[in-house]
């Protein structure tokens, strides 16, 4: 694993971040390692890829440093795992894995074992442990949390700091804050998702839970997400991806509350014939345009394959 992320994790800011941005952090990246080849690989991949084009990158640069720690870290034959990837939630869910195998490298020996097989589940079990959370701090505009709210789970928490999922913050108090605010900690802590992106994936997680176990409780999250749906956008391209029937249910609601690109998005993250067919019917011609992202062109390069017996449905001019 990459040793400059070995001991910890470190929160930063990065502002300016653009496409010509991506290129230029890869190829330093790699020189520094001298590995010219891969940042060329990588790049070209970019270029080629719907699912890792620079401009899904640019928007996260997180995005970009994990796509550089696991071009870096992986062997041939995963890299071109990666290349075969067609959405976002792809790889993201590749990112996840990785984060999980970096911790359990840190714990000690190899996947092979079976005692690194059981922290493997652990990290899962701990992730989905804290996906409630997660969720409802999006509902909430909240990706910072007091610690206490995590007493339930305090295990999960202390997993999920070491995979790297979640990070924490100490704010020493004041003998004069104390008395204001009527607390006799020195310290407060405050836990928090290293970036939105990684709360937004975690809370896909309690959304495919709530499907499968609380229906009730799924319909009502599902209502509230709907009628911002914008603000959800990557809710619901992570929960979707989680599984046919989830991804279908979600489609067959936007389709009523929706504009088409967006539907055309959410169907390529499901990636289910099932999904596009839902959004084809409801729409008759996709008018894409040179501004269109490279998101929504896959999209409906996907719709069009999916809907190929009814081809008068789903069409394209661009």
């Amino acid at each position: 694993m990459d040793k400059t992320v070995a001991a910890v994790y470190t929160l930063f800011s990065v502002e300016g971040f653009d496409e010509d941005d991506s290129s230029t952090y890869i190829e330093g990246y790699f020189r520094i390692r001298g590995k010219d080849n891969l940042a060329e690989n990588l790049i070209s991949l970019m270029e080629e890829s719907d699912a890792i084009h620079r401009s899904n990158l640019a928007p996260f640069p997180i995005y970009c440093a994990m796509l550089c720690l696991m071009w870096n870290d992986f062997c041939e034959d995963r890299r071109k795992g990666i290349q075969k990837m067609q959405t976002f939630s792809e790889i993201f869910k590749e990112m996840i894995s990785f984060l999980k195998q970096h911790y359990v490298s840190k714990v000690g020996g190899s996947l092979e074992n079976q005692n690194m097989l059981d922290h493997m589940r652990d990290s899962g079990r701990a992730i989905q442990d804290i996906s409630e959370i997660a969720l409802s701090g999006l509902l909430k505009k909240n990706r910072s949390f007091p610690e206490e709210q995590f007493r339930e789970c305090h295990d999960a928490v202390e997993t999920c700091r070491r995979v790297g999922i979640l990070t924490t913050e100490r704010d020493v108090i004041s003998g004069e804050r104390r008395r204001d605010i009527n607390i006799s900690s020195l310290v407060a802590s405050k836990v928090s998702f290293p970036h939105k992106l990684v709360q937004e994936y975690i809370a896909g997680i309690h959304i495919a839970y709530l499907f499968a176990n609380d229906v009730a409780k799924y319909k009502d999250v599902k209502k509230t997400l709907l009628s911002r749906p914008e603000e959800f956008r990557y809710v619901f391209y992570f929960a979707s991806a989680l599984g046919n029937e989830l991804g279908l249910d979600i489609i067959e609601d936007l389709v009523k509350c929706s504009n088409q690109y967006f539907c055309v998005d959410v169907a390529l993250e499901c990636h289910t014939e099932e999904a596009a067919r839902a959004v084809g019917e409801r729409w008759g011609k996709y008018n894409l345009t040179p501004s269109s992202s490279e998101h929504t062109v896959a999209g409906g390069v996907f719709m069009v394959r999916c809907n190929q017996v009814v081809s008068d449905i789903a069409r394209i001019s661009i």
